[in-house]
């Protein structure tokens, strides 16, 4: 349906960054209109990308903070600038200007890169997860202060974006689903990595992506790469954020848990209910 997609496959160097919680059901439509606007980021996304690049880069810092995310990880649905100042730029255009082995942000589902990586065996999918209930909170925040500006209360967003699926992004126990299902079948091209995790021990996270790329660091590599993506750093770091968006606003919080300040206990069960019908039977648990 989208022959340009395929040509991103040409070339079995490609690295692809999966990101979690947001899946593009609807992405069909956008691309009849491609100029549709999109959220930058999911919770984690731009923290996840930050740490990719560098495991890629040899923990190269001084790389990272000459290009702006938008240039280093481009995010292939999007047409906002790359960087700051300058005119919006069809995303994938500019992937596939450039030479391999490429970083890529999508929010795509597993259908629209299926047949690409079935054909290419080389590329590599790191797909983040969060728990959906710091998600919720997360795009909520991000509506208000980003994207939308949008202006009803927690409890309006929850039941009428979020339970009748209006957010821009639907459903993304089903994104989970079909990459879990993909990941299971083929361990060698798809990998999972938990915010919870990389909150928890970002060492051995980091660790993990390098050994998943093939890739190789010292453990002052891994020291830098985790000195340099703390939540603080990343604050004060206008290269980490996607263009055109400024720092200011753009990181929140970056805790776990915060849904507690939220939801109530039926919106709590609500969602819990949705995990456990969705991806309990896959054996996927997202709500630790």
């Amino acid at each position: 349906m989208f022959p340009h997609l395929t040509k991103l496959y040409s070339r079995p160097e490609n690295i692809i960054l999966g990101c979690n919680v947001i899946s593009f059901t609807g992405m069909r439509t956008f691309f009849n209109v491609f100029n549709k606007r999109l959220t930058l980021s999911s919770p984690g996304t731009t923290w996840l990308q930050e740490v990719l690049y560098l495991v890629c880069n040899s923990a190269d810092t001084t790389k990272a903070k000459g290009r702006y995310m938008n240039e280093r990880v481009p995010y292939i649905e999007s047409t906002l600038p790359l960087k700051p100042n300058e005119e919006a730029t069809a995303h994938l255009d500019y992937l596939l200007s450039q030479e391999p082995p490429r970083l890529i942000k999508t929010h795509l589902p597993l259908s629209f890169y299926k047949r690409g990586l079935q054909l290419q065996s080389k590329a590599k999918v790191i797909v983040g997860v969060r728990n959906p209930k710091d998600t919720l909170v997360s795009l909520y925040n991000f509506y208000k202060l980003v994207f939308g500006n949008f202006s009803g209360t927690w409890d309006q967003f929850f039941e009428h974006l979020y339970k009748k699926k209006q957010l821009l992004n639907c459903d993304f126990f089903e994104y989970y689903e079909g990459w879990w299902r993909y990941a299971n079948e083929n361990p060698h091209q798809v990998l999972f990595v938990r915010y919870e995790g990389m909150k928890r021990d970002i060492g051995a996270e980091i660790r993990k992506m390098a050994a998943f790329l093939g890739k190789s660091l010292t453990e002052e590599q891994v020291a830098i790469i985790k000195e340099h993506t703390t939540f603080d750093a990343m604050k004060k770091n206008e290269k980490a954020c996607p263009a055109p968006q400024s720092v200011d606003g753009y990181f929140r919080k970056g805790q776990v848990g915060d849904w507690v300040n939220y939801f109530s206990q039926d919106q709590s069960d609500y969602v819990e209910k949705e995990a456990n019908e969705k991806l309990k039977p896959l054996s996927l648990n997202v709500l630790c």
